[in-house]
């Protein structure tokens, strides 16, 4: 009986993290600017999606300024309708960031894609209060079906 409590309370903490991840990214695209924005930076990293029902990920990165400085990155966040396992190779481009410390913070989203084994991920738009989008594709690698459902991934600087 100690394990089910104990695996309950692992699933009710992680149902709490997921809906303040969401309600945090679902708030960050108010008045954020549409239509043809600058391209900022690239990103590129690998992150780890685990989850039944409600999927957990973290992972890690670099963001590539246009000037050329490099800043790593960690990520950690949850997504709705989310199942499996699978570790993601990503890529994308960066818009509207003005200043370095924009980039940290809270993003949501909405994405879905179907991994077996190995295959494209395809693509999500990412949001923060400071109106920077990101916008990534990935490789994945492993077993995860994931519906188009809201999701929030909480950013850190490293080196901020």
């Amino acid at each position: 009986m100690g394990s089910f409590k104990t695996s309950l309370g692992g699933v009710l903490g992680v149902a709490i993290v997921a809906g303040v991840l969401l309600y945090a990214g679902s708030a960050a695209a108010k008045d954020c600017p549409k239509g043809d924005l600058p391209v900022s930076a690239t990103v590129q990293g690998e992150m780890t999606t685990v989850g039944f029902i409600v999927g957990v990920r973290w992972g890690q990165g670099t963001l590539t300024l246009n000037d050329g400085s490099e800043h790593k990155f960690t990520a950690q966040g949850a997504k709705l309708l989310e199942t499996g396992a699978a570790k993601v190779q990503f890529k994308g481009k960066v818009y509207n960031l003005q200043k370095l410390e924009d980039f940290a913070g809270d993003y949501g989203s909405v994405s879905g894609g179907l991994t077996v084994i190995k295959g494209l991920t395809g693509g999500a738009v990412l949001t923060n209060d400071k109106c920077v989008y990101i916008n990534v594709e990935g490789e994945s690698e492993g077993i995860r079906l994931s519906a188009p459902a809201p999701g929030g991934v909480l950013v850190k600087l490293e080196d901020w």
